[in-house]
């Protein structure tokens, strides 16, 4: 409208600030454009936020590819061969216009594609026949109208251990039509690489099941690793990623969530350099592991220094141990992504007489009268009314030294006005914010934003050689078995949200199924 548009660092903005508020943010629309015969990627764009609608791209080695914060494709025709022949010198091979679809980036970006339609991507080959067996899906090896035998109609960078992906992709109306193979997780050190942090913690919103195929809101993840992401017998295992389809209407409260941890600056420090690089194949150890909680689950996602985790929320909750029994004195969690009416309850265990204490903390935050910063969490009697409470209660066994709370997603630069709240997707923030909680969402999708700078704390009360671990170790029997106590007696847990018996089910909310 009659907004003055201005650049800030990438930063489309309506107005001159210093920093772009959420509610001042503008998108770059490029409209009914075509691109083609381009070796390379038919769009790239590195230069903020975009709305690419009505775009066509036709024999060039990518349609498209983003680095933003939040980009939309729509109405998108991706031709990556047309079957026209396409000339080339004479010393150079048609491998060299890959015929890829769309790549999904590495870290803090947010894309969203619907009604769109890839066609004659993806190599064509037995190995990837799953889909379709028709002898012209895809492209092939014609030295005119082929293309790499890594051509793909989605791939996604899984090269990094240091720089991993949150909730940033979601797809809605997506066709593909006579293409070869799907997906490719794609480690630009080769295939065969030990996984990743990246690989393992790839996800997408298949909102209605276009991509999929299952035709139900699905979450698509890596397969890898099986005991983290293939939650129930129900899953789909795609071959070709490898990859899971979740199918989320087959529980109550199904999503995704990240979560960015931090409990060791020594350790973390590391990272980047001598340990768990961005794909130079530094080595990157296991410090723990993440499970789900119930006895189905013993195995998960191994928990690795850089502390980034993503994974399917809405079920008994995720459990964090450490090597060697230790319990961290302090942990943080940040960069919160998880919508509010998904419960992600974690659970972690410490030594027995551990006193504990746990805190959300906001940035730029000055505390008034209207306002708080800081919100101190105070005890539920059961795991239960963590739950169903509004994100800041936690339940300790004194027993066995579990504690539990629920993670919820919060405003930047405040915890309550003045009281603490539970915040929607609905909730208003302060007037020159706009909405309290930040998000990316156009065309029936909406993928959370992470908040930079509030982070949730649990503190330990414990002795310490180091300030870092506590000294003595957990009761790792008793903690696991109160951990796997999940289902009601009689019943055995056959999903992450769900037990069942003889007389039915019922799911981790308490809900029944018959």
């Amino acid at each position: 409208g009659a907004s003055t548009f201005f650049e800030h660092n990438r930063e489309t903005c309506a107005v001159s600030e210093d920093y772009c508020q959420p509610k001042n943010k503008l998108w770059v629309p490029l409209t009914n454009t075509k691109a083609y015969l381009n070796a390379g990627v038919g769009l790239n764009s590195w230069s903020g936020r975009m709305e690419l609608r009505g775009f066509e791209s036709h024999d060039n080695g990518l349609s498209v590819e983003s680095l933003s914060d939040g980009f939309w494709i729509d109405n998108m025709l991706s031709a990556c061969r047309s079957g026209e022949p396409i000339a080339l010198p004479s010393a150079v091979s048609i491998t060299r216009i890959a015929g890829d679809g769309f790549q999904f980036y590495d870290t803090d970006n947010a894309h969203i594609l619907t009604d769109t339609t890839f066609r004659h991507c993806g190599y064509r080959s037995p190995e990837f026949d799953q889909y379709d067996q028709s002898p012209n899906r895809g492209c092939g090896d014609d030295a005119q109208t082929g293309c790499s035998s890594s051509s793909s109609v989605w791939s996604f960078l899984t090269h990094s251990d240091q720089f991993n992906p949150e909730l940033m992709q979601g797809t809605r109306g997506i066709v593909m039509e006579s293409v070869g193979k799907r997906y490719h997780l794609r480690n630009f050190n080769g295939d065969n690489e030990p996984a990743t942090v990246s690989g393992r913690t790839q996800n997408w919103l298949d909102v209605d099941g276009s991509v999929s195929e299952l035709y139900t809101p699905t979450l698509i993840a890596s397969a890898d690793p099986p005991a983290w992401w293939t939650v129930d017998d129900n899953v789909v295992q795609d071959p070709q990623g490898p990859l899971v389809f979740i199918k989320q209407n087959d529980g109550p409260e199904r999503n995704l969530a990240h979560v960015h941890m931090e409990w060791d600056a020594a350790l973390h420090n590391q990272v980047g350099g001598s340990i768990c690089g961005n794909g130079n194949r530094a080595s990157c150890p296991s410090v723990g592991l993440l499970r789900h909680r119930g006895p189905r689950f013993q195995d998960g996602m191994p928990l690795k220094p850089p502390g980034d985790v993503a994974g399917p929320a809405g079920g008994f909750g995720w459990y964090m141990s450490m090597q060697d029994g230790k319990s961290p004195v302090e942990l943080t969690m940040s960069l919160i992504e998880v919508d509010p009416s998904t419960p992600l309850l974690f659970s972690i265990a410490y030594p027995p007489g551990t006193s504990v204490s746990v805190r959300y903390v906001a940035s730029y935050c000055t505390p008034s009268s209207n306002w708080s910063c800081e919100e101190v969490f105070t005890s539920a009697n059961s795991v239960l009314a963590v739950r169903q409470g509004e994100g800041n209660l936690f339940h300790y066994s004194a027993s066995t030294g579990l504690l539990t709370i629920r993670i919820v997603m919060t405003a930047q630069s405040y915890t309550g006005r003045p009281d603490w709240e539970l915040a929607t997707w609905d909730t208003d923030g302060e007037s020159w914010r706009g909405k309290a909680l930040d998000r990316f969402d156009r065309g029936g999708v909406l993928l959370p934003k992470m908040a930079w700078g509030p982070y949730l704390v649990l503190s330990a009360n414990c002795p310490s050689s180091d300030n870092v671990y506590c000294n003595q170790s957990i009761n790792t029997n008793a903690v696991e078995a109160e951990v796997d106590n999940v289902c009601p007696a009689g019943m055995d847990q056959v999903s992450y949200d769900k037990c069942c018996g003889s007389s039915g089910c019922v799911f981790a909310n308490g809900s029944q199924e018959s």
